[in-house]
C-alpha cells in the first residue's frame, strides 16, 4: 500500500480561490464535497447516501463564492466528505481522537454563539447576499454593516 492517501489522479484535500483577495476575512469551507476518497470504497455506503446531508452541507460552497466575492476575499474549500475524521499521516490513538473532538466541539459552540450574536445584533447579511434581486448598494450595505 502507498504512502499516499489520496491516489495521485484524485484531487487535493483542499481548494483555494481568490487567494488575491483583498478582503481582512478568509472564507473557509469544510463540509464543501461529498466526494470520498477512493482508497475508502465509499465508506461502503449506497451512493444516494453520498448526496444527502449526512455526506456534506449541500449548497454551501456556493453560498460561499457568493460571500468571497463580495467581500473579495480568499477561500479555502475542503474537497472531501465530512463523514472523514483525521486522515493526517500518522497512527491514531483513542486519546488523541477524543481531544481532538472534543476541541471541534468547543470550536462549533463558539463559532454558533459568535454567529447568532452576529445575526441577532445586525441581521442575517447572507439574506441579501444570496438573493439575486439584490442590487449593488444593497451589498455594499450589508457588508460594511458587518465589518
Amino acid at each position: 500500500m502507498s504512502d499516499r492517501f489520496l491516489a495521485p489522479d484524485e484531487p487535493s484535500a483542499l481548494t483555494e480561490t481568490r487567494s488575491n483577495g483583498r478582503s481582512a476575512f478568509v472564507i473557509t469551507v469544510d463540509h464543501a464535497s461529498s466526494r470520498i476518497p477512493r482508497r475508502l470504497a465509499g465508506l461502503g455506503l449506497p451512493a444516494g447516501e453520498l448526496e444527502r446531508h449526512i455526506a456534506w452541507d449541500i449548497g454551501v460552497l456556493a453560498v460561499a463564492h457568493r460571500v468571497a466575492s463580495a467581500l473579495d476575499a480568499p477561500l479555502v474549500a475542503s474537497n472531501y466528505s465530512r463523514l472523514e475524521i483525521d486522515w493526517s499521516p500518522g497512527e491514531m490513538h483513542a486519546p488523541d481522537l477524543i481531544r481532538r473532538l472534543m476541541q471541534s466541539v468547543v470550536v462549533l459552540l463558539v463559532m454558533s454563539l459568535l454567529v447568532f450574536v452576529g445575526v441577532f445584533a445586525i441581521g442575517n447579511p447572507i439574506d441579501i447576499l444570496v438573493n439575486p434581486q439584490a442590487d449593488q448598494a444593497e451589498i455594499v450595505h450589508v457588508v460594511t454593516r458587518c465589518l
